[in-house]
Parts: C-alpha cells; sequence; structure tokens
C-alpha cells in the first residue's frame, strides 16, 4: 500500500488483527481519509500552551479555525501568538512542538518614597586658622527655615497590575509599601498627604519619620540665678557661660558661646562650648551625636557620635564613635577616653608620666542587642508570609466572586491590618539592625593614632587586648592584629 503511495491513514492495527485471524476473502477497512488536526496542550501551571500538528491523510488541511476550535476546547484564551501559528500552518510543520500562548506577568507595585528637603544630619566643625587657633565663628551649629518651606515631600506607592494564564486565570500583583509621612508640631500636610511644609519659623527636626519644626531659644547672657534651670523642647542658644550647678537639656542641640562650668549639659543632638569647660571634677556634658569644645578640664563627656576639642585634661570621655584632639595643642592628658572606633591626638600623656587611659573598640552588649532584633525580624517574617498566603486567598476569592465573600470580608481586613503592621515593623527591624551592623562594622579595626608623641605611662585597651606604653614615641598607631596589639606607623 505505501509503495502505490495510498493517501489515505493506514489502520496497521486493523491489518494485524485480519492477518493474524487469516481472514481470506472478506474485505477489510485498512486505510481512510483522515483530516489534518492541531493538539492544544497546557504547559507549566496553564503559563503557556504548545501546538503540535499532525499531517492530513486524504483529508483536508489544517486551517486557522481548526487551531481556534482547538485553543477553545481548551480553555486557552489570553496570550496567543497568531503569528507563529499562521506560519506553522503555512510551512506545514508537521510533528513540531510550537508554543503558542504564554502568560503575562503580574506588574507588582512600587514602594512609596519620602524625601527629606532638608539637611537631616549636621555636624559641627570649626575652622582652623594659622597660629593653631581655632575660628568657632564659621559655624552653622543651627538649620532653620521659613513659613511656608517644603520639607519633604512623598512619592505614593503604585498597587501594580495583575497577569494572566493562558487560560484567563488573574496572577495577582503584589502592591507596593506605603511610607508614612508624618507631621509633626510646627508643620503641616496638604490634602493629597503628598507634601509637608512648615507652618512656623524654626529648625527642622526628623525624629523617627516624623517631621517637626522646633523654635529655637536664644539665652542672652548667663545661664545663672537670673534664668534657673533650663529644659526646652527643641535647641538652645546661650550668648555668655553656664555657671557652676546649673543644668540645661535641650532635646535637639546646644550652642554656648561662652564657658561652661561645673553645671550639667545634656543635648538629643549637638553640644558646641566655644569658651571650653572647667568641670572641677562635677561638670558633666552629654549628648545624642556631637560634642565639640575649645578644651575640656577635669570633666565627663558622653555623645553618642564624636568628641572634638584641642585639648582634654583629667577629664572622662566617652563617644559612640571617635575622640579626635588634633585641633590647636591637641592634647590627652590624664583621665580616661572611650571611644568605638578612634582615638586621635597631637600628644597623649605627659612628660612627667600622668597615668592617661585610652580604650576603643565596640561594646558587647551591642551585639547581643544586634542578636535579639535578628531573631524578632525572623518571627515577624514568619509571620507575615502567613498574613500574605491567607491575604492572597481571600482576594482570589473575592476575584472569582464567590458568593460567601460577605463572611470573609471582617476578616480580610483584619488580616489587611496585621498584614500592614507586621510590614512597617519589619522596616522598622531593618533599618535597626542595619545601623547596628554599619556601627559593628566600623568598629571591626578600632585604633588608636598619635601625630605627634606619646608618653610613658600611657595605658591602651582595644577590645579585650591591654598595652601599656612604657617609651616616649612619635607618629605611632596603635590596632589589634593576630591576637596583639601592633605599633605601626600611620599611613596618611
Amino acid at each position: 500500500m505505501r509503495s502505490r503511495k495510498v493517501p489515505y491513514w493506514i489502520d496497521e492495527t486493523a491489518i494485524e488483527r485480519m492477518l493474524t485471524a487469516a481472514l481470506f476473502d472478506q474485505p477489510v477497512p485498512v486505510a481512510s481519509a483522515r483530516d489534518g488536526r492541531a493538539v492544544i496542550a497546557l504547559e507549566d501551571g496553564e503559563k503557556k500552551a504548545s501546538m503540535t500538528l499532525e499531517r492530513p491523510y486524504g483529508g483536508r488541511e489544517i486551517t486557522m479555525d481548526d487551531v481556534r476550535a482547538a485553543l477553545s476546547e481548551k480553555g486557552v484564551s489570553f496570550g496567543i501568538d497568531h503569528e507563529a501559528i499562521e506560519e506553522a500552518l503555512s510551512r506545514k510543520t508537521y510533528g513540531s512542538h510550537l508554543t503558542v500562548a504564554r502568560f503575562e506577568e503580574p506588574t507588582h507595585g512600587t514602594d512609596a518614597v519620602v524625601e527629606y528637603l532638608f539637611k537631616t544630619h549636621l555636624t559641627i566643625h570649626p575652622k582652623e586658622m594659622e597660629g593653631q587657633k581655632i575660628d568657632y565663628r564659621e559655624l552653622e551649629s543651627v538649620v532653620s527655615v521659613q513659613k511656608g518651606t517644603p520639607l519633604a515631600r512623598k512619592t505614593p506607592a503604585t498597587k501594580g497590575e495583575n497577569g494572566s494564564t493562558v487560560t484567563g486565570k488573574p496572577l495577582l500583583a503584589k502592591p507596593g509599601k506605603d511610607a508614612r509621612l508624618v507631621a509633626g508640631k510646627g508643620t503641616k500636610l496638604s490634602e493629597d498627604g503628598i507634601e509637608l511644609r512648615a507652618e512656623i519659623d524654626g529648625q527642622p527636626i526628623l525624629r523617627d519619620r516624623t517631621v517637626s519644626v522646633e523654635p529655637v531659644l536664644d539665652v542672652r547672657g548667663d545661664i545663672d540665678y537670673c534664668t534657673g534651670n533650663i529644659n526646652f523642647a527643641g535647641s538652645v542658644r546661650v550668648s555668655g557661660n553656664v555657671i557652676s550647678g546649673f543644668c540645661l537639656k535641650a532635646t535637639e542641640h546646644i550652642h554656648i558661646d561662652g564657658m561652661v562650668e561645673d553645671a550639667f549639659i545634656e543635648a538629643g543632638g549637638d553640644v558646641l562650648i566655644r569658651g571650653g569647660m572647667q568641670g572641677r571634677q562635677k561638670g558633666t556634658v552629654k549628648a545624642g551625636r556631637e560634642v565639640n569644645a575649645l578644651f575640656i578640664e577635669q570633666a565627663s563627656v558622653e555623645a553618642g557620635g564624636s568628641i572634638i576639642a584641642s585639648e582634654t585634661l583629667h577629664s572622662n570621655l566617652v563617644a559612640g564613635q571617635q575622640i579626635i584632639i588634633t585641633s590647636g595643642k591637641g592634647h590627652i592628658c590624664g583621665g580616661t577616653s572611650a571611644a568605638r572606633n578612634l582615638i586621635r591626638a597631637n600628644v597623649i600623656g605627659s612628660e612627667s608620666g600622668v597615668s592617661t587611659e585610652l580604650a576603643v573598640g565596640f561594646e558587647p552588649k551591642e551585639k547581643a542587642r544586634l542578636e535579639r532584633l535578628k531573631k524578632e525580624r525572623a518571627e515577624r517574617t514568619a509571620a507575615l508570609e502567613e498574613a500574605e498566603k491567607g491575604v492572597a486567598t481571600l482576594q482570589q476569592y473575592q476575584l472569582e466572586g464567590a458568593r460567601w465573600w460577605g463572611k470573609h470580608e471582617e476578616a480580610y481586613e483584619r488580616l489587611m491590618s496585621c498584614r500592614d503592621a507586621l510590614r512597617n515593623r519589619l522596616d522598622e527591624l531593618n533599618s535597626e539592625i542595619g545601623g547596628l551592623e554599619e556601627a559593628l562594622g566600623q568598629s571591626e579595626t578600632p585604633q588608636v593614632e598619635v601625630d605627634g608623641v606619646i608618653h610613658a605611662n600611657v595605658h591602651i585597651r582595644i577590645k579585650d587586648l591591654t598595652y601599656l606604653n612604657q617609651n616616649e614615641m612619635s607618629h605611632v598607631l596603635f590596632c589589634e592584629e593576630d591576637g596583639r596589639i601592633q605599633v605601626k606607623t600611620p599611613v596618611r
């Protein structure tokens, strides 16, 4: 039959049955006409559909209508590549496996972004003049804005667009995360919640994502019996001195033009003391960020960031980042100085061998805090995944128009609220963990730098290691290597 080129489909099974049964002299149908056929298959969870063309045997060729009918029978209605189908039909590519429909990926939403339009961090650095002099006049200690000034602007999150399988089932898009633009006192949010403006003249402050404008308190003269103790929510500028026994507190920055005696100074931001400090073993300064003073004598100073001065005498200094004593004399003599990353000075100790203690390196309690935060992040991440699954399931029911959707609407709202709360907390945890990791990473190589001379009887501690300097040395650097404190020449 094949040698005679019979143009029909040959039923080899029927022929085999006839020969097995030895059916002689009986007509048996063993070939028939068959139309061409398009076989459609769904793949990868209905994300694509494939087509295989089967050739005709004595029947009619496959048409576009035949392919459409085959696609419809399988429920394929989305993402059909008509050009690819037409090309396959024209070339008669029988037996080939051809993708003829593809799904559409969902376009996930973008997160909201808040842009702050003012300097959120301000570092105080006096201008060093010739002849070992320092000019504290060239200094911007407080940023101010006028009423109506834009302070922050938000680009809203987008919802995204759902995708679809080749059978038209929706693939849900993940909406972008919202970002809070919170108006504190002295500010006003626009009606659309996009822009934040100042309502008063003053100092813009960013704290825990809340923007506020604080007025600055100007004290003309000294902090003394005429003013009494001051505890101010904002920044304070004192044109005179802070007299012995008085207390000055501010939630933001403190700027003192004169001297500080054995008083108590505390600021959430920076402390600048142009005239220096004579603490008489009682004076205390605490700052959330930086302390900058002409000199510090017999005082206790604590800063979350840096301590900068031209001279420190018999004082106890603790800095969250660094202690820099390089302006003017740049002399550290007596007392204890501790910083996370760096202590740098021109001269350390004295020719008379006054005991001076220096310590650099991170605190173990901060590492333990980091581990606790990471544990909480893992727990809340797992809870968020469960909440996301629940939200996705209920959203699917909503899209399918389930009759009993109304019964689950309240549960859906609760899940959404829980999910948003978890997202916000995770954002806070990630920010806090990132800050701690950055801080700890910066303290991986703490060191003490001496630009001039280090005298004998200076005790140096780097993390858990100790070193007693017994000889006068110049231009050296102390760091930890191979489990020991090494003395090196600094590279500039």
